[in-house]
């Protein structure tokens, strides 16, 4: 699901998760590079992956899992690649 830079911008700075200005030196790196913004802002530790997926979930209407947490079934990880599954 793809979330533009002002829907995150929604998200993490207007209730004060990550300061305006901490988001915009993020939002410029990632047009810079070529990356994600979520993934800028996570490696930058300016927020946490986990608050990052459940403050998305929460504005998607989703319940938010955190697969590392839980036993997925090994009849469910035959059917995906290995190289997907490693995948972030």
């Amino acid at each position: 699901m793809k979330i533009s830079v002002e829907q995150l911008r929604g998200m993490l700075v207007r209730p004060g998760h990550i300061a305006e200005a901490d988001f915009n030196l993020a939002a410029e790196e990632s047009k810079e590079q070529g990356k994600n913004i979520e993934d800028i802002l996570v490696d930058k530790n300016l927020i946490k992956d986990e608050q990052l997926g459940q403050l998305i979930a929460q504005d998607k209407g989703q319940a938010f899992i955190n697969l590392r947490h839980e036993k997925i079934s090994d009849d469910v990880l035959k059917i995906i690649p290995e190289e997907v599954a490693r995948s972030r």
